[in-house]
Order: structure tokens, then sequence, then C-alpha cells
């Protein structure tokens, strides 16, 4: 038997992905210790690069510059990359 093929592709994130960046939290944070980053503002999205197998989200990365270190954290944080 064959197989069809895999569609595979990776692109920026765009509005029309919140439907399954959503699917893809679900599955992310029903783990134990997972970590999900939200996509942020519609003017970080440049930065966000999703993994689209079948249809389906599968993966995303991104960069974002926080130049805050958040009330009570250690100064030492200014430098830490997440």
């Amino acid at each position: 038997m064959s197989q069809s093929p895999t569609e595979f592709f990776i692109r920026n994130f765009e509005h029309g992905d919140m439907p399954l960046l959503g699917e893809l939290y679900q599955s992310v944070t029903a783990k134990d210790n997972a970590m999900f980053w939200w996509v942020g503002d519609e003017d970080n999205w440049s930065n966000v690069y999703c993994a689209f197998e079948d249809g389906k989200m599968v993966a995303k990365g991104q960069v974002s510059i926080i130049n805050v270190v958040p009330p009570g954290r250690s100064k030492e944080n200014n430098h830490s990359i997440y």
C-alpha cells in the first residue's frame, strides 16, 4: 500500500492560524512541566514561525525582545534567554 505524501511547510504566524494555535496550546499544556509561549501582539508575528503538517500546526518558535526585568526578579535576569 502506498501512502500519500505528507504536506509539510514552515511560515510566519497569521491571524487565521489562531484556531490551530489553540489546538497546539491544548496539546502542549496537557503535558506536565510544559511551557507555552504565546505569540504576543500582532506586531511581533513576523518573529513567530510555525510548522504545519497536513493542515495541523505541529510546532511554533519565536523571538521576542523583553527589555524589562519584572518586579521581584533578580537583576541578574536581565540577560536571560528563554
